[in-house]
């Protein structure tokens, strides 16, 4: 194989790309969501044998080349029934999370399909929840969660998710980088205004409303084991143990839900992406996934200072947060148990994520009390290029 597209190659591995595969193979940082943290352990020797088997019928070990650079590999393995099992990683850590791995997968998947393959067939490790949502993204639909079902090299047991891909499903993204053209996305931290943004702009323009939590919607249906942070809180019994956990478990929990609402938003999003009306989004969506799917007009950061963030956060009317403080004020110690939440929330709202998200190089709207909402839309407009016309049947497109 040897296929090139915008300055990436994708090209059959030969004898002087052993050494290069088995610094790969060796490095557990690389291995790990395959099941080997510590390598392989494998040489160059052995790696230059497999090559030497290889063929274009039985299937190939593949280099995978950027601007001239070796920066990961793939391989197909020819199952029969124009069956091709396929495995690929982006191995070089700084030409990860910038969206070449659809890209690549793509123009992969394509040439896969040109040989006459009709199903291409691969699986994952479930927690690796950045794959999936590519594999997804592509059109691989899932056809079952194999749970505990190996283990590692640290004898630690391991569930894997298995994808198939037919030509009908097949979303090419090789060649329109930014995906979703009419969504907005609004990221930030707490109390910097995002949801009255997102209300006050799909209002405006027509458009399709995607609120704080809007992936609920999907949360009966999710299996606890594939999404435990999120199904926690459906299936939890005494909301006194939600709030009486200390500071450092409540930020882990929170990291581990906006990973797997990461993965339900783009689910949904996916079904908006072909829509002519414009959709305004507060999301939880990583600002390393946001840089690949869209383009920098289409995402803004709005920011309070992580100190009213934390002190206002029980001001807003919505009946969770108003829940969670009534539940505060019964305990034994309504004090004390405030204090331990606040410092969860200090955790999370912390200064390092503030000029995270600070300088990510998006637009950043920053909380002014003396601006008013209406003055604080005509910035977020400003920033996403919107038209002063609102949409008047939702098929405008954007100025």
């Amino acid at each position: 194989m040897n296929v090139s597209f915008d300055g990436i190659r994708i090209r059959d591995a030969v004898l002087s790309d052993c050494r290069q595969l088995a610094d790969w193979w060796n490095d557990g940082t690389v291995m790990a969501h395959a099941g080997f943290p510590n390598g392989i352990g494998t040489t160059p020797e052995e790696i230059s044998n497999q090559i030497a088997r290889e063929s274009d019928e039985k299937g190939r070990t593949l280099m995978i080349e950027y601007r001239g650079r070796s920066i990961g590999e793939m391989n197909y393995r020819n199952s029969g029934g124009r069956i091709a099992e396929i495995g690929v990683k982006i191995c070089e850590s700084e030409y990860q999370n910038k969206g070449l791995g659809r890209i690549i997968l793509s123009v992969f998947i394509k040439k896969l399909f040109s040989m006459g393959y009709g199903k291409i067939v691969l699986d994952t490790n479930l927690n690796n929840l950045r794959a999936q949502h590519i594999y997804e993204l592509l059109g691989f639909r899932r056809i079952r969660v194999n749970h505990d079902s190996w283990t590692d090299q640290l004898g630690e047991l391991q569930s894997s998710v298995d994808y198939e891909l037919t030509p009908q499903f097949f979303r090419d993204r090789s060649a329109d980088k930014l995906r979703f053209n009419n969504v907005y996305f609004i990221t930030g931290n707490a109390y910097a205004g995002k949801s009255t943004m997102t209300k006050m702009l799909a209002e405006k323009y027509g458009g399709i409303l995607c609120e704080e939590n809007y992936h609920d919607r999907l949360l009966p249906g999710l299996d606890k084991t594939e999404f435990p942070c999120l199904t926690y809180t459906r299936d939890l019994k005494d909301w006194r143990d939600f709030i009486r956990r200390t500071p450092e478990e409540y930020k882990a929990w929170m990291d581990g839900v906006a990973k797997e609402c990461e993965i339900l938003e783009l689910r949904i999003l996916d079904g908006l992406s072909d829509s002519d009306r414009p959709a305004f989004v507060d999301t939880n969506i990583s600002l390393e996934t946001l840089r690949s799917i869209a383009s920098h007009d289409h995402v803004l950061v709005m920011l309070a200072d992580p100190e009213v963030s934390v002190r206002r956060f029980f001001e807003r009317p919505d009946r969770e947060k108003q829940f969670l403080f009534r539940l505060l004020s019964e305990e034994p110690d309504p004090v004390k148990a405030m204090e331990n939440y606040r410092e969860g929330l200090t955790l999370i709202n912390s200064r390092e994520n503030y000029d995270r998200f600070l300088n990510s190089g998006f637009s950043v709207i920053l909380r002014d009390e003396n601006r008013s909402a209406e003055q604080t839309m005509e910035l977020a407009e400003k920033a996403f290029g919107l038209g002063k016309e609102p949409f008047d049947d939702g098929s405008n497109q954007l100025k």
